[in-house]
């Protein structure tokens, strides 16, 4: 079941399908440019062929690049991420945000590696970004992943987000033996009462990645408990209104079919997956 009010996203929410391409696109056109230039740009707020140079530069050092940069870095991305607000809220025309242009000032900022950009980065989970390099940063990022998962009144991509990438930590082996235990709990929570089908996925990926007998028991009777994931899932869109039997119905299906799928095992290679290593 998909939310009626996604459909209704600007070009953003689907920038994610933009090749990888673009980002080495993005490196060699920042050739020739200085930081103190990339930075001057960025914060110049205007739409330029500078910008995107800019942007190129900033993906190309990454980690490597100065302060004034990342600083500069972020605050653009946060424009952005203001004028697409905007935007939807119908005070500027959709037609003067560009998608593009975001999606690739959120893999500049991923780049940075910078705990100064995390907040940032969390916003990016609703756009279907940023998964590995909250990741990368494990400890760090972990306080403020784990409220955006712990939170189900959020839009349903960032929960998701939040999910994954506690998946991915605890993949990763980088939590300590106390957060394992919160994100444990946020697993039980995320799989009892009332939640969005959204993310339902996510929250079974999690409970299994955590090796948990009685997580593991609560997806085995999501997968052959019809009863039980009828309740699971919720019967209203985000914006309130009922969905229709047939919606709810496929809804369950769906979540039990991949609760059993993840299971067996299977499931490896459906998205978002963890990138083996960074570019970077």
């Amino acid at each position: 079941m998909r939310h009626a009010t996604m459909n209704v996203l600007l070009p953003i929410a689907i920038t994610i399908a933009v090749p990888a391409v673009a980002a080495g696109q993005a490196r060699e056109a920042g050739q020739g440019m200085t930081e103190g230039q990339a930075a001057a740009v960025l914060l110049d707020d205007r739409d330029s062929p500078d910008v995107w140079r800019a942007i190129g530069l900033a993906v190309e050092l990454g980690p490597r690049a100065g302060q004034e940069l990342r600083a500069a870095v972020i605050e653009a991305a946060w424009a952005g991420v203001r004028r697409e607000a905007a935007a939807r809220a119908g005070v500027v025309p959709a037609g003067e945000t560009d998608g593009d242009l975001l999606f690739m000032l959120f893999e500049a900022a991923e780049a940075l590696r910078d705990t100064r950009a995390i907040p940032l980065m969390i916003e990016a989970l609703k756009y279907g970004g940023a998964y590995d390099a909250l990741a990368d940063l494990g400890v760090a990022a972990f306080p403020a992943v784990l409220a955006t998962a712990n939170d189900p009144g959020l839009h349903p991509y960032r929960v998701s987000g939040g999910l994954t990438v506690l998946r991915f930590m605890v993949e990763d082996g980088s939590l300590g033996p106390r957060q394992v235990e919160q994100v444990r709990e946020t697993a039980r929570e995320r799989l009892s009462g009332t939640q969005d089908p959204f993310f339902i996925d996510d929250a079974v990926r999690l409970a299994l990645a955590l090796g948990d007998p009685e997580l593991r028991r609560t997806v085995e009777r999501i997968a052959a408990d019809r009863a039980y994931a009828e309740t699971l899932v919720s019967r209203h869109w985000e914006d309130g209104t009922e969905a229709s039997v047939d919606h709810h119905a496929q809804a369950v299906d769906r979540v039990q079919a991949r609760a059993r799928l993840f299971l067996s095992g299977g499931g490896g290679d459906i998205g978002p997956l963890r990138r083996p290593s960074s570019p970077w």
